[in-house]
């Protein structure tokens, strides 16, 4: 029932005519009673919590309760009761009070994850991995979650997951040999600080401390750069807990030289392009043209049609915008995994382009706090005073309605009294 109480109506329900085609009285009673006790239990599933009372109502205790026309006006009320319990509280959730402290909190715990995650690279930096994974699991099942009703979770088939995936495969050991570990380390440092970093100043995103889902999609593209980052120049502290693939800075540059190429990280990225286009081309293909409204990394980017995005990726003409966001993507990916060569032999460089992607991701988010933000707050606000005026408007028509009601039924009984 998808969480919500469905009711199916008396009259499909109660049989009201006996085979000798008259009203038998004493079984449409019963009827009606067990059709009572069967509501009342479908009622109090999801609602027990509202009227305890109601709770584990027996077929035989609906006929004790009295006539069954009052124990129909119960459920009623009840109903009656429990709607404008979750009004209230709906109304409660959104009153700029509660909007404010659910927005400072998020922000202090927002700015404390930032605060700590400084301190486990500078002082605990053997540790990254792990907090690094404690955050992982919980944010991605919560986006998840809020993708899926959204109907946004196609995204989480983007590059970006793929690589998460790969990095914790490689935390837990895989692969074992120490040579394929080695390839399977540059080949994530290149991807990480190359596409993945990179992405984060291509689709804009933004420093909010107090937006759960802004702060997912830095965590995504931000952690893995930190974490091969720690590995790479901590290798001596890291390489103790199982995680480094060089003991030594002599080592790390000579697998550098050794294993540093271009086709590395091409091969995840050749690996993860061919996977996604088997999923939205062949697996998924006639589940996304039955639902145009679930968002794919090429729907978002093709939503305005006068864009430069759009026509780039009209290059091949519309029929095979699929494969020109391939192409795209895979010149993307080659670009920025160039340079990472040099961050993997430069720690002053490697930090540089942290930093100026850092300072990029928090200009985006004093442009959100102060251009975006700003004025949805105020909107958000005008909107709960708005539906307060609206909502008191309402009462007190309803108000002057109930008293005009009575004032008329009490001209109507006096001339029965004077009779």
């Amino acid at each position: 029932m998808n969480g919500q109480t469905s009711f199916v109506s008396r009259e499909e329900r109660i049989p009201q005519v006996t085979a000798m085609g008259h009203t038998d009285e004493k079984s449409n009673s019963d009827d009606r009673g067990r059709l009572v006790a069967e509501e009342l239990n479908e009622f109090q599933v999801s609602d027990a919590y509202y009227e305890p009372d109601l709770v584990n109502l027996s077929l035989s205790d609906v006929f004790t309760l009295g006539s069954l026309a009052s124990l129909e006006d119960k459920i009623r009320n009840t109903k009656h009761r429990i709607v404008e319990r979750r009004r209230a509280l709906e109304r409660r959730v959104r009153t700029p009070e509660v909007i404010r402290l659910r927005d400072k909190l998020s922000f202090v715990l927002g700015l404390l994850n930032v605060l700590f995650t400084e301190y486990v690279i500078l002082r605990q930096p053997s540790h990254l991995w792990e907090w690094y994974l404690y955050q992982l699991t919980p944010l991605l099942m919560l986006r998840y979650y809020s993708y899926r009703k959204s109907a946004q979770h196609y995204f989480m088939y983007d590059y970006c997951y793929f690589v998460q995936a790969l990095l914790v495969a490689f935390y837990f050991g895989l692969p074992r040999a120490q040579t394929w570990r080695q390839i399977m380390f540059v080949a994530l440092f290149a991807s990480a600080n190359g596409p993945v970093l990179w992405a984060m100043v291509a689709w804009r995103n933004a420093l909010v401390f107090h937006s759960l889902d802004k702060m997912t999609s830095i965590f995504i593209h931000i952690f893995p750069p930190l974490v091969t980052y720690n590995a790479r120049w901590h290798s001596d502290v890291v390489a103790s807990h199982r995680l480094g693939v060089c003991d030594h800075e002599e080592d790390c540059l000579a697998l550098g030289r050794r294993a540093f190429t271009i086709a590395v990280p091409l091969v995840i990225f050749l690996v993860w392009q061919s996977l996604y286009l088997a999923k939205v081309l062949v697996i998924s293909r006639r589940k996304l043209d039955r639902n145009p409204e679930m968002i794919t990394s090429l729907r978002w980017l093709t939503r305005h049609s006068g864009s430069a995005v759009f026509r780039m990726l009209n290059i091949f003409g519309e029929r095979y915008q699929n494969l020109a966001l391939a192409f795209w993507q895979l010149i993307f990916t080659v670009v920025t995994c160039l340079p990472t060569a040099l961050l993997w032999r430069y720690k002053w460089m490697h930090e540089i382009v942290l930093a100026l992607v850092g300072l990029v991701v928090v200009w985006n988010g004093s442009n959100y706090y102060f251009e975006v933000f700003a004025s949805r707050y105020t909107r958000r606000m005008l909107e709960y005073a708005r539906d307060r005026v609206q909502e008191m408007e309402t009462n007190a028509t309803a108000q002057t309605n109930k008293r005009d009601e009575s004032v008329s039924d009490v001209h109507d009984a006096q001339p029965n009294a004077s009779q």
